[in-house]
């Protein structure tokens, strides 16, 4: 819902990619690392969680959503369509997500979404790291942040 009030005007909207890739690096950084700790400590010994396919499928498409969202970050550029693809696609495996697999399309499509989702995700991130890649100047934060960096450390010394 944070992201959604950013997200109302074009100036905060950068805002709200920002508390989306916040919302990611809590979740798979703090989330993440202390379930296996609870998991291991509820058994009483070290132990592994173990993820039946859906799961590994949605763990999956978190880390390509997490990707895309660096690459918004990354360029320090948000165009509207981005922004609008970024939100299809949520929205779209959002509204199957609660639909069960089964015969015709939409069937068909609620046992898939996910995974389409999840390669859409992956491609648009592998798109992206190819085109820092051919050209590297396009990542600008990372010019920035190196700007921002020197200046401190001219400061400092």
């Amino acid at each position: 819902m944070s992201a959604f009030y950013w997200a109302r005007t074009i100036k905060k909207a950068p805002m709200a990619l920002m508390n989306m890739v916040s919302s990611n690096i809590n979740q798979w950084t703090l989330l993440a690392a202390m379930l296996p700790i609870v998991y291991s400590i509820s058994r009483g010994s070290l132990s592994s969680i173990p993820f039946d396919e859906q799961q590994e499928l949605e763990i999956l498409m978190t880390i390509g959503q997490s990707l895309v969202g660096m690459i918004f970050l990354v360029n320090m550029k948000m165009v509207w369509w981005e922004a609008s693809a970024l939100f299809t696609l949520w929205v779209v495996q959002f509204a199957f997500s609660p639909m069960k697999p089964g015969p015709g399309a939409l069937g068909f499509i609620a046992g898939h979404i996910h995974e389409y989702v999840t390669y859409l995700y992956l491609a648009w991130a592998v798109v992206g790291f190819i085109g820092f890649i051919l050209k590297p100047s396009s990542a600008t934060a990372f010019h920035l942040f190196g700007k921002v960096w020197r200046t401190h450390v001219r400061k400092a010394a």
